[in-house]
């Protein structure tokens, strides 16, 4: 079990942590509002909620989904290969 919750842990940080380091990277591709979001999903991604990603996913589904899914994937693996362990599980 701490096995799967430290990967599950890599996965749920990653779309809004991912989303608001794009807003702040690449400014000019993002209006003033998604930038706000962005700040705010950054913030919600440091403590573990991966509700922030959800104002950008239900602005463009077809682009932000697929690379939620991969990011949170990739992660959830990294962490696996890295013997990442979380003792406390969370969620539901």
């Amino acid at each position: 079990m701490p096995y799967l919750m430290g990967g599950v842990g890599a996965a749920i940080c990653t779309p809004p942590i991912g989303l608001g380091i794009a807003t702040l990277i690449f400014k000019k591709k993002f209006s003033p509002a998604e930038r706000d979001s962005g700040k705010a999903a950054l913030l919600m991604g440091f403590c573990g909620i991966t509700e922030g990603a959800i104002p950008f996913a239900t602005a463009d589904p077809l682009r932000v989904i697929p690379a939620n899914t991969i990011g949170s994937a990739v992660a959830c693996i990294t962490a696996f290969l890295f013997g990442c362990l979380n003792h406390a599980p969370w969620g539901g």
